[in-house]
């Protein structure tokens, strides 16, 4: 996982509550006022239906059936006053739930979800469900924490939308696996101070998914939160874990903390046997390393097994091969070369050792970078298995410019 920490998480946590929470509250108030309605109408009277017409005026026909009780699940007391409960404390905690940082998401969780817990379809076996009784609350939660709406390519909310965040946020390949391209693309680019009449829907190409760190099926007040929103590629977010669960607690979150200096990749293949014994099948190992933190190691461990990491780069033997080819000899004479290589004008053609290790590896050196292309974790690690990336880091200062 590449470590996105450093990044201006509380500006853009800040740009995406002022882009989001004014519609977003008005649904909550719009939702608030219908099962207050029918916590009611349930305490002084017999199912009735046209009551319920006028309660649900103002909601769209799809959105109102979904929210409509039946004569069953309305008579339910101790679950209108489960339903007023969780809806007291989002109300009183609503900033949280567009962008609270992890520890007040997690808080928040910690004081609503136990009510949830109680209307689980433990019979469903195959995913996370609730009971029918509650379907009417799930659907408006998930009607004002709108995901589907947020990363549409038209009818963004205040202009601001998944397209706009991941943007914003710049991670131009997966965390969780560094091996897939996110890119978000608008055709034609945006500039950087939209106006208002700008047809911004028209201009939406592609964006990275969003992996919901806590899971929007069983938390969908958090489906908008900031920072349970982490740009991923499809095979992470929808191949890999899917319903599976995560934890701030059990498990690393980009936005925290990444595993790059806890993990590794090596081959256990020096360039001399690569070279004299023709080695064609290149293994790739990616393992702990020594004297790592118990609770870190802990968390890692259990992220790179969810992402299955340790057993999908082995598949790219091929690049493996490629930074040992690299690594010869004859490969360190170039680099010299290039190094103290100057144009016609008499400027370096490599400005820092940065440019020049793009140039001959195609990846970005530093590990503050690795979020910018796939594979510069894999690349780094290898070549500092060969010493390649000591060789470069060593270069000597060149005079002049």
């Amino acid at each position: 996982m590449i470590d996105l920490s450093f990044l201006p998480l509380k500006e853009l946590a800040k740009e995406h509550y002022n882009g989001l929470n004014v519609k977003v509250y008005d649904r909550f108030k719009q939702v608030v006022s219908y099962f207050e309605g029918a916590r009611a109408l349930a305490l002084r009277s017999p199912y009735l239906e046209a009551a319920f017409d006028v309660l649900l005026t103002g909601f769209s026909e799809k959105v109102a059936k979904a929210l409509k009780f039946n004569n069953v699940s309305y008579a339910d007391m101790a679950m209108h006053t489960d339903i007023q409960y969780i809806l007291d404390v989002l109300d009183k905690l609503f900033k949280i739930t567009l962008s609270g940082d992890l520890k007040s998401v997690k808080r928040l969780i910690t004081l609503v979800y136990p009510r949830f817990k109680l209307y689980i379809d433990l019979g469903n076996k195959k995913k996370l469900a609730y009971l029918k009784s509650f379907q009417p609350f799930i659907a408006g939660l998930k009607y004002v924490w709108d995901y589907d709406k947020f990363i549409g390519k038209s009818g963004a909310e205040d202009r601001w939308d998944g397209y706009q965040l991941a943007r914003k946020l710049g991670v131009s390949c997966c965390p969780y696996c560094n091996r897939m391209y996110t890119i978000t693309v608008f055709q034609p680019p945006i500039p950087t101070v939209l106006r208002k009449d700008d047809p911004i829907d028209t201009r939406k190409v592609i964006r990275p998914e969003f992996d919901h760190f806590y899971s929007k099926a069983r938390y969908p007040f958090l489906a908008l939160s900031f920072f349970n929103l982490v740009p991923s590629c499809t095979v992470c977010n929808s191949t890999l874990k899917g319903e599976q669960e995560m934890d701030i607690d059990e498990h690393c979150h980009p936005y925290v903390e990444g595993y790059e200096d806890v993990f590794e990749f090596t081959t256990g293949v020096s360039v001399r046997d690569f070279l004299s014994k023709g080695v064609t099948d290149v293994p790739v190992s990616f393992t702990l390393k020594k004297g790592v933190e118990k609770g870190l190691g802990e968390r890692a461990t259990a992220t790179q097994k969810l992402f299955r990491i340790a057993d999908i780069y082995p598949g790219h033997a091929d690049i493996a091969a490629e930074m040992l080819m690299k690594s010869t000899g004859h490969s360190k004479s170039m680099i010299k070369a290039y190094w103290q290589g100057k144009s016609e004008h008499g400027h370096y053609l490599y400005p820092t050792k940065d440019d020049l290790y793009r140039h001959f590896v195609g990846n970005f050196m530093v590990k503050k970078d690795f979020h910018k292309r796939p594979m510069a974790k894999f690349q780094a690690d290898l070549l500092k298995e060969t010493e390649l990336l000591k060789f470069i880091q060593d270069l000597p200062a060149r005079p002049g410019k």
